[in-house]
């Protein structure tokens, strides 16, 4: 994801806190998080209700959030 961002010139940071979450991606233009999820990790079920308090979370502090499957980044980024 850095990379995509990197290539289309959007400013971001890493590793966004907000309480004590933390968000893969903030791009302070738009106020938008984006989190990576790995298909593994967040398909478990101890993993979603944590996703569901960092949409709560995001939403609360008025960020907008794009979650983002990690195998679906490469496919399409191609297409683009």
């Amino acid at each position: 994801m850095a990379n995509i961002l990197d290539e289309m010139g959007i400013e971001y940071s890493r590793q966004h806190r907000i309480d004590n979450r933390y968000y893969d991606f903030y791009v302070p233009k738009s106020n938008m998080l984006i989190e990576v999820a790995g298909r593994y990790w967040h398909s478990m079920e101890k993993q979603i209700p944590i996703d569901k308090i960092k949409n709560h979370l995001a939403k609360d502090n008025n960020y907008a959030l794009i979650r983002v499957w990690d195998d679906e980044i490469d496919h399409c980024w191609r297409i683009v």
